[in-house]
This record gives C-alpha cells, structure tokens and sequence, in this order.
C-alpha cells in the first residue's frame, strides 16, 4: 500500500508540517491511521484541505487520531490554489462552545488578504455576507484570471 511509505518517510520522518489535499486522500489516510498500532503524533501539522467540503467526522478523526488540524479551503485555478482558508480569530475559541466549534471548521473561511469578494444573486443583487445567503461569487484581485 502506498500510505505506508508517505506517512513513515514524509509526514513522521521528515517532520512535515503542512500539506494539502482532497478529502478523499485524508480519507485513506485517516483509514490507514487508525490501522496502525502506534499512531504517530502529528502535533502542529497543518492539513489544508480542498476540492469539497471535508466531513466533520475527517476533521474529527484526524484530531483526535494524531492531533493534525484539518484546515478546510476554497480555490480555483482562475483565482489561486487558496482563495479562502478556514483559521479561527482567536476571540472565537472563547465565545463559542466546542460543538460550534466544530461545525465552524467545516466552512469555507475567510478571504485571503489581497482579493474582493462579493455574492450576487440571479439578478446580479449583492447578498449579505451571513452564511445563509447562497448565490454566485465574484472575486477581484491582482491574480485572478480576467477572461477566458
């Protein structure tokens, strides 16, 4: 199989602390993982993960099997790899419970520093930023694709 060589040679023996993939292969990961006698200690690595939204039970498992952080972002190839990317403010670990929490790293995140973004509706209307409204994103930044 082929996690047993990339979790002993990259993500323990060189001490990886950032990488990133779909959830389907943090999935496998996550499944080999919980195989092994001794699960490694992935304090402090940060997982950044795209593609779709990871389930909470992925997010979940990874912490509490190794204590890596699944970070859950959005890009595109017109915008960039990471367009938004799900890290706390630090004020929310104290008004939250760990419930909310939980569902909260689900999201899509914030912006990165540099580009715009707004929701439209059908009929080219702004929508609130509530986490409710759903419609078309425009973003606008210095490396976003202007036109196909």
């Amino acid at each position: 199989m082929v996690m047993v060589p990339v979790l002993k040679s990259c993500f323990i023996q060189e001490k990886v602390t950032i990488s990133a993939a779909v959830p389907t292969v943090f999935m496998a990961m996550l499944e080999f993982i919980k195989k092994m006698k001794q699960k490694p200690d992935l304090s402090g690595v940060r997982l950044i993960c795209g593609g779709s939204q990871p389930p909470i039970a992925l997010i979940r498992g990874f912490w509490d099997e190794t204590r890596a952080e699944i970070i859950h972002s959005y890009g595109s190839t017109e915008l960039m790899a990471i367009t938004t990317l799900n890290t706390f403010k630090p004020w929310l670990e104290k008004e939250l419970t760990e419930e909310e929490l939980w569902n909260l790293k689900k999201k899509q995140g914030i912006i990165v520093s540099g580009l715009d973004i707004k929701i439209i509706d059908k009929n080219g209307i702004e929508l609130p930023h509530d986490g409710k409204s759903s419609g078309e994103i425009l973003v606008k930044g210095p490396w976003t694709t202007e036109s196909y």
